[in-house]
């Protein structure tokens, strides 16, 4: 990581081991801004494709059997230079491995402890943080130099994938984004009606409301509780009707039917003790027992 000029002190050195993990990510965007949501260690047994990393071999170059990762060490070893005139100061990443937050202080240099005093696990998180930052940017050098822009009209992208050489300002050697034509196709939900069907929903909403409302106009009117029941079933066995005992294997249907001109009313009746009672039985008016009720009467 860096050269110690004092051969008497303990020399740093790190024996690192690099592996690729591979994971699942949620990403959520909204717009240019993207951001990941959740991430796991992948379950599959088996990866759809391998991403090629600076750690693997040169694929693209068939004569070349020099690892991809040389390249990338030799790239990166620039960082490893004194940030000083004098070449016996530390690198930014001694720096940050020794101290992060002091990483790019000019005036901490020589208080800085030796980079061997970190830990295991606090070395292996700083080396991992520099490598992937330094990995982002060499992977994103657009978004990092450019940004994601609104606007490409000014901005041109140099061939290097093609021809495996380093980009030249040539103009035949360039696309320009301003003569790029693209087709972006937006989902936009519109709700429509029909003329015909809305005057429908219209009336039926209306006749609903005045329905409504003019149930609740008569059941302010009525103050006698509503028997909301079979009442052919209550006539079974009262002596409140004049009707004949039996007709037990009647059903509800066929003793409704042939009680079909009866005049039937919950009200009050007299008792033997001359006590008022609410039942159910056949009117007074045609000759039965129950009477209408007494308005102001308390009934227990």
């Amino acid at each position: 990581m860096y050269y110690n000029f004092d051969a008497t002190k303990d020399l740093t050195i790190a024996n690192c081991t690099l592996s690729t993990s591979h994971v699942e990510v949620r990403v959520a965007c909204s717009g240019w801004d993207c951001k990941p949501t959740a991430i796991r260690r992948s379950t599959l047994t088996t990866y759809r494709s391998e991403n090629f990393t600076f750690l693997d071999g040169c694929v693209y170059i068939k004569s070349s059997v020099r690892p991809a990762y040389e390249y990338f060490f030799n790239l990166f070893k620039t960082l490893t230079d004194s940030q000083g005139v004098e070449g016996n100061q530390p690198s930014i990443i001694q720096a940050y491995l020794a101290q992060p937050e002091l990483g790019l202080s000019g005036g901490a240099f020589w208080d800085f402890p030796p980079v061997h005093t970190a830990d295991d696990q606090s070395f292996s998180i700083r080396l991992g943080h520099i490598l992937n930052t330094y990995w982002m940017a060499a992977i994103g050098i657009d978004p990092l130099l450019l940004g994601q822009t609104a606007d490409y009209s000014n901005t041109t992208y140099f061939e290097y994938a093609v021809n495996k050489s380093a980009p030249k300002p040539d103009p035949s050697n360039m696309y320009n984004f301003s003569e790029t034509q693209a087709t972006v196709s937006t989902q936009v939900q519109i709700l429509r009606y029909n003329k015909g069907w809305m005057v429908i929903l219209i009336i039926s909403t209306l006749i609903l409301l005045v329905a409504a409302g003019i149930g609740l106009v008569l059941d302010l009117q009525i103050w006698v509780p509503r028997l909301l029941i079979n009442v052919s079933t209550l006539t079974r066995c009262n002596p409140n009707f004049g009707v004949p005992a039996g007709g037990g294997a009647l059903s509800d249907e066929e003793r409704a039917k042939l009680m079909a001109d009866m005049r039937i009313r919950f009200g009050d009746i007299k008792t033997g003790d001359d006590s008022d009672d609410l039942v159910i039985g056949d009117c007074v008016e045609t000759g039965g027992h129950v009477s209408r009720f007494t308005k102001g009467k308390l009934y227990i």
